[in-house]
């Protein structure tokens, strides 16, 4: 491919370093996708619901959600996973938003770059930043881009992978909707979440696309919000926090069980 299509230098380190990570993680993506199948349905849904619920519990609408072992059996088993190499991108400024993404190890880079703001080097080879660009390490359980799921979205930013390999969850906005389709009580709180939230937009104007859940909350608190949702606040501090620590606790659980199996 580089002889023929003969690619800036800069860009052929980059896919040199993204073809050796997605090739490892690839192997690991199948072996998982291997497993799953082997599963029976209901034990598959058990399975995706340990390990994806807790990233999505830690959210402010799935927290609601976190007793809810159907509703919540439903959305794991749609939300897609997949591994992001070293400066590879999810997302860049601009492009129309279909899912929110929920970091699950790893770390990776959230820039936001100024319109008309000038080009320099950076410290990565081949790579070059804006002038006065804000660059944000985003650390597991912390979402982005999670308005797309309640109004239509432009990114502000570029979301890409950091020095080293990260796993991402990815709940699609489509998802989202054919799940709350089969759930009446997921409809109708999705429908009010969504109405408050567009409100809570549109009053923020925001340049970012890392919503504030801490004003959010005071937001619906203080009459921004329709029927029982001023109490997502409480719900979502309560819960999150919970499944955060559950998070935590399943890390270093894998991280004992892979030292004591290796």
């Amino acid at each position: 491919f580089v002889r023929k299509y003969r690619p800036p230098p800069h860009l052929v380190r980059r896919m040199k370093v993204h073809t050796q990570a997605r090739t490892a993680m690839s192997s690991a993506s199948a072996d998982e996708g291997e497993v799953l199948a082997l599963l029976s349905a209901s034990l598959r849904a058990e399975v995706l619901h340990a390990a994806r619920g807790p990233y999505l519990e830690a959210q402010h609408f799935f927290a609601v959600f976190a007793k809810d072992v159907p509703v919540m059996r439903q959305l794991c088993a749609v939300v897609d996973y997949f591994a992001l190499a070293p400066s590879e991108s999810v997302f860049h400024p601009g492009e129309a938003a279909t899912a929110m993404y929920i970091l699950t190890s790893g770390s990776a880079m959230y820039t936001l770059r100024p319109l008309g703001a000038s080009l320099r080097s950076s410290c990565v080879p081949g790579k070059r930043i804006a002038s006065h660009e804000q660059v944000q390490t985003l650390e597991p359980t912390r979402p982005i881009a999670d308005a797309a799921l309640w109004t239509r979205w432009r990114c502000k930013g570029q979301l890409e992978g950091s020095q080293k390999a990260c796993t991402v969850l990815a709940m699609g906005a489509g998802k989202v909707a054919e799940v709350a389709q089969r759930t009446g009580r997921l409809f109708v709180t999705a429908r009010s979440y969504a109405r408050s939230f567009c409100r809570f937009i549109s009053s923020q104007s925001p340049g970012t696309d890392i919503v504030d859940y801490e004003e959010f909350s005071r937001f619906l608190q203080w009459g921004g919000s329709e029927d029982k949702l001023s109490l997502f606040s409480v719900a979502f501090g309560l819960r999150a926090s919970a499944a955060r620590a559950s998070v935590v606790r399943t890390t270093m659980y894998r991280r004992t069980l892979y030292s004591d199996t290796s």
